[in-house]
């Protein structure tokens, strides 16, 4: 490959690298091509993308874009090894990782081989559990449930309070008619 293609493949990484400080690294080979396809409409539906990069050129945009000290990570050489694709996008490595799990449930290929997550290498079981959080309106929804809950439990009590007094003048008022 010649150093000027190289150069400009290494400034379109960079362009797009901020953007996968959290991603999912996969191995494609064994996709079909219509596969192929499918996974990449489903991906872009959600927002998230798929990109295959060269292991060396990516490593050197990782070093010049987000972090040196990343892209010598021993852990993240071990994890570029083979074809690599980067998917990142959507609301994060959560929304890749989930979307490439389930896809993976149903066919052979790509394997997940690990990932980053907040410029940190994970490994495929971690981007797995990755993929169990639920999505971040879900999340926000729980949060306001639990904040509920004890207010809820306040106005069960007060209101019993109150009931209570009611009936309590009621049954002095009807004493005092007899």
């Amino acid at each position: 490959m010649a150093k000027a293609l190289r150069t400009l493949i290494v400034e379109e990484i960079k362009q797009w690298a901020p953007d996968a400080e959290s991603c999912v690294l996969v191995d494609f080979r064994g996709l079909a091509a219509k596969d192929a396809d499918a996974l990449r409409r489903l991906l872009r539906a959600k927002g998230v993308q798929m990109n295959v990069v060269p292991n060396r050129l990516y490593r050197r945009a990782l070093a010049e874009a987000a972090s040196e000290t990343l892209a010598a990570d021993d852990a993240l050489a071990a994890v570029l090894k083979g074809p690599t694709a980067v998917v990142f996008g959507g609301d994060g490595a959560v929304t890749a990782a989930a979307l490439l799990v389930n896809w993976c449930k149903d066919h052979k290929n790509p394997v997940i081989k690990g990932g980053l997550f907040d410029r940190r290498v994970i490994g495929a079981q971690d981007v797995a559990d990755l993929a169990k959080i639920p999505p971040v309106p879900v999340l926000l929804a729980q949060v306001a449930g639990g904040m509920a809950s004890p207010l809820r439990g306040l106005v069960g009590v007060l209101s019993g309070l109150m009931r209570g007094l009611v009936c309590a003048l009621q049954a002095i008022k009807d004493t005092k008619k007899e």
